[in-house]
């Protein structure tokens, strides 16, 4: 039935009355997408860049080559048709990072052992096939270099064909929280 607003307050519950299984914290429950930016629409530091070593590029996404040759990054109009986009992210020899951060250094926040979380994404390759893996696991710095071991996961190697298709990977968190972000390592 309706409850009168104000009608529930702490002082009413019982300390054991509200407990994790109760609560809908999966997909439907809570924040869905850690993501930041994943549409490519914020490009405040600009829409093309070509350089060597780490360089965020836009907003939350880094594009990163311990080496030469050169990165070459870009804004691209090529979208998945009815997704409603208007970019993409558009790499040349390059790898992308991207780090959802932790409430603090070492703090778990919404990330927490043994838990199952899902990446999906679309991606497509300009010709031929491109077979690559995902990794997920906490890290430090912008270069991504002071990490912890990958998450498990049974499927984070993915073929990437020249048509558009949207992507999942799910990984179980098996460690326990550290560093300053979860990353993403494509």
């Amino acid at each position: 039935s309706k409850l009168i607003d104000g009608e529930v307050t702490g002082t009413k519950l019982a300390d054991t009355t509200v407990t994790a299984d109760k609560l809908n914290v999966g997909q439907l429950g809570g924040r869905r997408n850690f993501i930041i930016n994943g549409a490519m629409q914020v490009a405040q530091r600009g829409t093309s860049f070509t350089t060597s070593g780490v360089q965020y590029c836009f907003d939350r996404f880094a594009h990163y080559t311990p080496s030469p040759p050169a990165n070459n990054v870009q804004r691209s109009t090529d979208v998945p048709a009815n997704e409603g986009f208007l970019y993409s992210l558009r790499l040349d020899n390059t790898d992308l990072r991207h780090a959802v951060e932790l409430p603090a250094a070492g703090v778990a926040g919404v990330f927490y052992n043994n838990q199952t979380i899902t990446l999906s994404f679309w991606a497509k390759v300009a010709s031929g096939s491109f077979s690559t893996t995902v990794d997920a696991r906490f890290g430090d710095g912008a270069s991504f270099s002071n990490v912890t071991s990958p998450f498990s996961s049974s499927n984070n190697s993915i073929d990437i064909t020249t048509t558009w298709r949207r992507l999942s990977i799910q990984y179980t968190i098996d460690q326990v929280p550290t560093g300053s972000h979860l990353a993403l390592a494509f």
